[in-house]
């Protein structure tokens, strides 16, 4: 699990597998649009983390997916769903 503890004192607990899925990177944005499926095994895990900018986290993947950046308000909106 990913877990962040917001300046507002929530947290939010995120699986592995669930951030892999949630990437909105072109590759997989493309690949939703053809009407595919991303898959992501489910003990898939984070194995990665830098910031990027002052907003956002770049996330690299086990299965060596390392495109994705994660802006910390779609990371609270991932929490979310």
């Amino acid at each position: 699990m990913l877990e962040i503890d917001w300046q507002d004192g929530d947290t939010t607990s995120l699986a592995h597998c669930q951030l892999r899925l949630g990437c909105r990177c072109a590759e997989c944005v493309a690949l939703r649009r053809r009407g595919e499926n991303l898959v992501a095994p489910v003990d898939i895990e984070v194995t990665d983390i830098a910031p990027y900018g002052s907003n956002a986290l770049h996330l690299t993947f086990s299965d060596g997916h390392c495109r994705g950046i994660f802006p910390f308000e779609y990371l609270r909106k991932l929490a979310d769903r």
